[in-house]
């Protein structure tokens, strides 16, 4: 990584950082004789981030990356947040925002895999997740309030399947299957979160 730092002149007003990341995941699976295989997942992936953490008024941070080559090429991560403070009727108010955008591909096991019972080898598309939230917070009080929207595109996810089987008055479970699957309609998420911290003394009477 190369960094300049906010504040090192006059004129850096913010952080900028460049950064390469080589990331190598190992895995150990059964192969279709039983015994012990490896396997490697190998993604090189580039950055950047610009961040203002300095001063009290402005905040923000930006970092996103890419995969640009391997396994996972093609990956996007963008995360991002900022805040604003301010005096009003005596208390410092903040309002902040985060936000992210995540496009990655589901891990090596949702993908491929193999053993006595179970074998799978599916090629999925990319997981998408995005969220955006603001948050209201009042230092005096301390009360915060939360309002967050998620979108799920591509969510991945294990299934079970069995055929039930009755024996006398119990019921028996036959062709046990587990795979996985990729639901295809995107899944929304509206979240609300009131935040309310308070202290309570505790009192020792004596006589």
């Amino acid at each position: 990584a190369v960094a300049l730092l906010e504040g090192f002149n006059k004129w850096a007003k913010a952080g900028l950082k460049a950064f390469t990341t080589y990331q190598l995941r190992h895995y150990t699976l059964p192969n279709d004789d039983l015994t012990i295989g490896s396997y490697n997942e190998k993604t090189l992936y580039v950055g950047g981030q610009l961040n203002k953490t300095q001063g009290s008024v402005l905040h923000y941070n930006v970092t996103g990356t890419v995969g640009v080559m391997g396994d996972s090429n093609g990956d996007v991560t963008v995360d991002a947040d900022a805040d604003v403070n301010f005096r009003l009727l005596g208390d410092t108010v903040q309002l902040a925002a985060k936000a992210f955008f995540h496009s990655t591909s589901p891990s090596y096991y949702f993908t491929k895999y193999n053993s006595r019972h179970l074998k799978w080898d599916i090629d999925f598309d990319n997981t998408v997740h995005s969220r955006i939230e603001g948050i209201f917070s009042l230092n005096r009080t301390r009360t915060q309030l939360r309002v967050g929207f998620d979108e799920i595109k591509n969510y991945t996810y294990f299934a079970q399947s069995y055929d039930l089987q009755a024996n006398g008055t119990n019921y028996q479970r036959l062709n046990n299957t587990v795979a996985p699957i990729q639901e295809n309609s995107p899944i929304s998420l509206l979240t609300l979160q009131l935040k309310q911290d308070f202290t309570l003394r505790m009192f020792n009477w004596e006589n």
